[in-house]
């Protein structure tokens, strides 16, 4: 990217404790990270999970395997 430094430089710069850019990289991302779900709290994202599981057939989507594309698009 023009202009912009090099991966080696970066990595020095985070691991410098003293550098204003890991100062500024670290406000940002606590500023930016809530650590709360959109949805609610912990205890009530798992009780809405909970009760998703219960009342519905649903299948747990980390479980499951996508569903492969037809074999005629394959040359």
């Amino acid at each position: 990217i023009a202009g912009g430094i090099t991966p080696d430089e970066a990595r020095q710069k985070i691991m410098d404790s003293n550098s204003n850019f890991q100062k500024e990289l670290v406000e940002y991302l606590e500023a930016v990270h809530q650590g709360d779900s959109f949805n609610g709290d912990e205890h009530q994202v798992k009780e809405t999970i909970n009760n998703t599981k219960v009342q519905s057939d649903s299948i747990d989507p980390t479980c499951t395997l996508p569903v492969p594309p037809p074999k005629s698009l394959f040359l």
